[in-house]
């Protein structure tokens, strides 16, 4: 859905496979479903906000779920996520918040 937009996904879905593409491939956002029955979100997004601490980086990320409550947003944002959203998604309007961030994180694409 996204790629119809012209944007670069890379899929993963356990956490280990997840770390390894996101260390490879270095997006400039993360996806991340954080109640799947196989992995935990919440481990993904500590493994990725240790390895920006080493790196200096953060990528800012987005934790997908069927339902929000305000404590699961305040969790997701304690664990280190940027956003917290509940599916289904409206997809014209994620996309924009994707930019929105992809650009916040990157400051110097649009520089002439």
């Amino acid at each position: 859905m996204l790629q119809s937009y012209g944007v670069s996904v890379q899929a993963a879905f356990l956490g280990e496979q997840a770390l390894e593409i996101f260390v490879q491939w270095q997006p400039d956002v993360l996806l991340n479903g954080i109640s799947s029955p196989k992995e935990d979100g919440y481990a993904l997004i500590h493994q990725v906000r240790t390895l920006a601490g080493e790196r200096g980086k953060v990528v800012p990320a987005i934790a997908l779920t069927n339902t929000v409550t305000e404590d699961m947003y305040q969790r997701a944002l304690l664990a280190g996520f940027s956003l917290c959203v509940a599916k289904p998604i409206v997809v014209d309007d994620f996309v924009a918040v994707l930019g929105i961030l992809a650009i916040a994180n990157n400051p110097h694409t649009h520089d002439n």
